[in-house]
């Protein structure tokens, strides 16, 4: 996080992306939720538990048939859902980022 695009860069420029995970107090269903910084597109999808698995098959599913440049940047927190990260920097071209904890601010689109 301490490297990432000033931001107004980061709003004037499209593909810079926020994800993060929904999930329900009374069950096990969570969403995910991908939202990119610029033109506050919501991507959200229902996973059928929190994982690291279907978190990261679901991000690269979601993002992979957009073009490059609409992949420049993903920011997470530090869940272990995410722990996956370089199998979708690798499958998406995209930096992957990390918030600092508890510093839900640094993720204020999506948070």
């Amino acid at each position: 996080m301490d490297r990432i695009l000033e931001r107004s860069k980061y709003l004037m420029q499209f593909g810079h992306w926020e994800g993060d995970s929904l999930v329900s107090r009374k069950s096990m269903v969570c969403l995910n939720s991908l939202v990119e910084r610029k033109s506050r597109l919501l991507i959200l999808t229902k996973l059928d538990r929190k994982s690291v698995e279907e978190t990261s098959n679901t991000v690269i599913r979601r993002l992979k048939d957009l073009p490059v440049k609409a992949r420049r940047t993903l920011t997470m927190d530090n869940g272990t859902e995410n722990a996956k990260h370089e199998e979708i920097t690798s499958s998406l071209e995209i930096k992957c980022y990390f918030a600092h904890p508890y510093a839900s601010w640094e993720r204020g689109t999506n948070e």
